[in-house]
């Protein structure tokens, strides 16, 4: 999937997971997703672009639908999802690079992220620390979701 260098700018899993719920019950438009969540339309399209790139949504003439994935996410079992979502994450470029990292030398700091980061040409300045925040943002999910390893105060390291 193309998709799998993107840097994340939509924050809180939990909302991009809830967004293909909300798919799936009739929400299909930036507009109504922006106005479900309350977020600015800009905000909305973050949200969007990352269910996409999961594989969950995809956009159609202005019109969000489930593909084959999200519809398996959304009849998942609660007890379930989380798991199938962490695969999903984990197959992202730079979540794999940091995981793997942390893996390697059992730690990753935030200042380890942004480098990461900033090998996206498209990427400069202020753009990095917010992105990278993003990327700290979907560790920190699948810390709490799996906890193979816990936040730090300046970082992530294995338990």
């Amino acid at each position: 999937m193309a998709y799998k260098k993107l840097v994340p700018q939509a924050n809180d899993l939990n909302k991009v997971i809830e967004l293909a719920f909300k798919v799936s019950e009739g929400l299909d438009n930036y507009k109504e997703v922006a106005d479900y969540f309350h977020f600015d339309e800009r905000q909305s399209s973050y949200y969007r672009e990352a269910a996409e790139a999961l594989g969950m949504v995809v956009r159609e003439k202005g019109r969000y639908r489930l593909t084959e994935i999200g519809n398996h996410l959304v009849r998942l079992p609660v007890e379930e999802r989380n798991l199938f979502i962490v695969g999903l994450v984990s197959d992202f470029d730079l979540v794999r690079h940091c995981l793997d990292t942390l893996r390697s030398t059992r730690c990753l700091s935030r200042k380890d992220i942004e480098p990461v980061i900033t090998k996206e040409p498209h990427l400069t300045g202020s753009t990095v620390p917010r992105r990278a925040g993003s990327l700290a943002a979907w560790l920190r999910w699948i810390s709490a979701v799996t906890g193979s390893f816990i936040e730090e105060k300046d970082g992530f390291g294995l338990n």
